[in-house]
């Protein structure tokens, strides 16, 4: 969601100035012991620096766990229009529907490429939607779910589920890779998403 993106900079730059803040207040107290400005100063000098760096670091966090909850919000309401949007086009289309994602050595040798990549890619998810997107088409049963980990296991000698799951670390990422599996009661829902038997 790069559009929160100037947002979490701005964020960052908070933060950033906030950490100044009390490092200038412990400078400038330093100073002003070795000066011999008095108490007063001394004081003003720690307290101003302590509550710059409070306010400041406060307002950052909070700018960042508001933008969170919003995007976390956001791919909510995507997977719910997502998971709507595929149960129509199935029960609308039928059968055509069905021969429009049937699992073919094209589908399966290109699945195959975008997870090398993904695999290669030292800049995250590069791959990640072009992945999410093909499985989208293509698992639209519970047969063909079935029917993709046959073929790619055939086909290369792997299975699909274990590839999925060694694309990421992160929980919810593996969880977003597996989702068309998920909802056709393939694996299970929580991790290590193993295949239900």
């Amino acid at each position: 969601m790069n559009k929160y993106g100037t947002l979490r900079n701005l964020a960052g730059i908070i933060n950033f100035i906030a950490w100044l803040n009390l490092i200038s207040g412990v400078i400038l107290t330093i100073f002003s012991i070795q000066e011999n400005l008095g108490t007063i100063f001394i004081i003003s000098s720690l307290t101003g620096g302590l509550i710059g760096f409070i306010l400041l670091l406060s307002f950052g966090k909070i700018i960042l766990l508001a933008l969170d909850i919003r995007e976390k919000q956001l791919d909510e309401e995507e997977k719910s229009k997502k998971a709507i949007e595929t149960k129509k086009a199935i029960e609308t289309n039928g059968k055509e529907s069905q021969e429009q994602v049937e699992i073919s050595e094209i589908s399966i040798t290109e699945l195959r490429r975008y997870i090398i990549r993904q695999k290669q890619s030292f800049i995250g998810n590069k791959q990640k939607t072009e992945i999410i997107s093909l499985l989208n088409r293509l698992v639209t049963s519970e047969e063909n779910a079935k029917s993709m980990i046959e073929k790619y296991e055939n086909t290369f000698g792997i299975n699909i589920i274990d590839e999925l799951k060694g694309l990421s670390k992160n929980y919810a990422v593996i969880k977003e890779y597996l989702l068309p599996f998920i909802e056709f009661k393939i694996v299970k829902e929580e991790y290590p998403h193993e295949l239900i038997e």
